[in-house]
């Protein structure tokens, strides 16, 4: 028999009531989410029938009739499964379809015993069989059982204990600056972004090095890429003042590996050190390909490194290596003194430093950059004198090479190399996202993401010519929404989309409302209240956040430390933790919670 019921607060009347307030018994997110229902699917092996609210100790209890006790020839097991319904308006009384599965256990039940459900501190269910009063069955031998969901992990309640101080001192230097002095609040909100960041990023791998060890570092692998891709987009002047390309090639430098396939593994950086280590590099098939993928996705010095390691650069005296030399030497020539739109010493210069002329002048960047596409225009129409001697000796090589300079000659003028090029970028990339890379440091070095990106966006995934391969379709799906949604600037369709999806856990979603609000006007759409709530969405995911934190013995304290920043719901919410925390007498909960406020504000 499938038995599905609704958990519901009552008075002590009986008259039932959604909103009525609950006590120390109650789920804490019941007292913070009005809209929040607790549903429980209980599976037994023969029927069972469900108890009213128990006058006595205020909990739920479900025991199976007399009837069925008697007919009961072995022991029954209880499934129990608890799903959590979070919406903005009504729920209805039947299980819904979006419901989230949070917890499931199974516990012995004996026949005609009872089984008594409880909950915990933060996201804890208590579960133990005990002696029906009806029957007086059961309870001989309990069985006893604590089910959690949303538990953070090792490395979470690491990142848990960094953030924690870098939030505490924010929300104090915002309190203190109030909201006049806007330039003082985004240089606290940008300190506050870096040290979240540093946290994150504290103990992920090296992504050429392999993926990552476990599924909770893929999941930080996955929060440190998109926590720094936001930060471009609302915090980095680089967005703004056309730096776009060299950051984003940057950061795609440093988190292309979440793309992959095999997520976290950044394939093409672990090729070229592993063909840096190769005798003969040219012997090597993927050795071409894997070049001019460096090239396309902006990692030109990883290029100029693995372009140097061909044999014909310790071959000078041989006249046979003459036209190998010639050629690859023009290439290279080309790549290392390419100019760069960049903010010197910015976080953008970092994967491809040393290749290039940096300038932030935008008038200097592009008298360079003109000569400089005048002269790879000039070799790719020379291309065939140029590798015809190349041609004889080795055709691999000059197909490479004439990949390379197909890739540099998207920023022509002459329309016919530009589409060439295009075409040939199409081919090479394993994914939207790499040809949209290509295109926007060879042919648009300077774009504005806010009044372009869209556009450009739509112009590569529309070509029929690029092919999805080795790539994480479902990770592209949900990169594409964040990122049309970050240029668009829409602070909320950012933030629905974080709290959403997998790659966002709890605890990022808390922390990313606050890089968010550095765009103006976003901090009204932020702080508008909830009718289901009273709070603004911020404090529900506060609340949600802190609920997690409160189910482990290690985090229990930062929870109330996050309460003590929830003007509506963080002081009844806090007594409630401390309550059903290991605290002691009132007295001592009383000091504990003085304190707690105190060290807070």
């Amino acid at each position: 028999m499938h038995l599905t019921f609704k958990v519901k607060r009552a008075h002590k009347c009986g008259r039932s009531s959604q909103t009525a307030r609950c006590d120390h018994k109650a789920p804490l997110s019941w007292s913070l989410l009005r809209t929040c229902r607790y549903i429980i699917n209980v599976q037994l092996q023969s029927p069972l029938a469900v108890e009213t609210l128990c006058d006595e100790c205020d909990c739920w209890h479900l025991c199976r009739p007399a009837s069925a006790a008697r007919s009961a020839k072995a022991p029954a097991l209880a499934v129990i499964a608890a799903m959590a319904l979070i919406v903005a308006g009504n729920v209805n009384g039947g299980v819904n379809e979006d419901a989230v599965e949070l917890l499931s256990c199974c516990v012995p039940a004996a026949p005609g015993s009872r089984l008594h459900f409880s909950w915990g501190t933060g996201t804890e269910a208590r579960l133990c069989e005990v002696q029906s009063t009806q029957t007086s069955s059961g309870g001989q031998d309990p069985f006893g059982a604590i089910c959690n969901w949303t538990v953070l992990g090792i490395e979470q309640r690491r990142i848990a204990h960094e953030i924690a101080p870098v939030y505490k001192t924010l929300r104090k230097r915002l309190q203190q600056l109030g909201t006049t002095r806007q330039q003082e609040r985004k240089e606290a909100l940008i300190t506050y972004s870096e040290g979240v960041l540093e946290a994150l990023a504290a103990n992920v791998n090296d992504a050429a090095a392999g993926p990552p060890e476990s599924d909770e570092m893929l999941h930080v692998a996955y929060e440190a890429g998109l926590w720094e891709l936001l930060h471009l987009f609302f915090l980095s002047d680089e967005a703004t003042e056309g730096f776009f390309a060299e950051a984003f090639a940057s950061w795609f430098g440093q988190h292309g590996g979440l793309f992959n396939s095999n997520p976290g593994f950044n394939k093409l950086l672990a090729e070229a050190r592993r063909m840096l280590q190769m005798q003969r590099v040219d012997t090597d098939p993927a050795y071409w390909p894997t070049l001019q993928h460096l090239v396309l996705t902006g990692q030109v010095e990883a290029a100029l490194d693995l372009l140097t390691q061909h044999p014909a650069y310790d071959a000078l005296q041989d006249p046979d290596m003459a036209a190998k030399v010639a050629a690859l030497e023009s290439v290279y020539q080309l790549l290392r003194v390419v100019p760069r739109y960049t903010r010197a010493g910015g976080s953008s210069s970092g994967r491809l430093a040393g290749t290039g002329t940096l300038t932030d002048d935008v008038v200097l960047f592009s008298q360079e950059r003109a000569a400089w596409r005048q002269r790879v225009d000039e070799l790719w129409e020379g291309r065939e004198q140029l590798l015809a001697d190349l041609k004889k000796l080795d055709a691999q090589a000059a197909r490479g090479l004439a990949g390379i300079l197909c890739l540099l000659v998207a920023g022509s003028d002459k329309e016919h190399h530009v589409y060439t090029s295009f075409q040939f970028m199409a081919q090479l990339s394993h994914n939207w996202v790499e040809l949209l890379l290509g295109m926007l440091l060879w042919k648009y070095p300077t774009l504005q993401p806010q009044l372009h990106l869209r556009n450009l966006v739509t112009k590569v995934k529309a070509v029929p010519a690029l092919c999805t391969r080795q790539s994480d379709e479902e990770f592209l799906d949900f990169f594409e929404q964040l990122v049309i949604a970050a240029c668009d600037q829409e602070v909320q369709s950012v933030a629905s989309l974080c709290t959403t999806t997998p790659y966002c856990s709890l605890q990022f979603v808390t922390h990313i409302y606050d890089v968010l609000r550095a765009l103006p006007g976003a901090d009204r759409i932020i702080s508008r209240p909830l009718p289901h709530l009273g709070g603004d969405q911020a404090e529900m995911y506060t609340l949600n956040y802190a609920e997690s934190l409160a189910g482990s013995a290690a985090t229990w304290q930062l929870a109330a430390e996050y309460l003590a920043w929830c003007p509506v719901h963080g002081a009844p919410v806090l007594e409630i933790l401390l309550d059903r925390s290991l605290v002691g007498g009132s007295a001592c909960t009383d000091c504990v919670l003085w304190q707690l406020l105190i060290g807070a504000k």
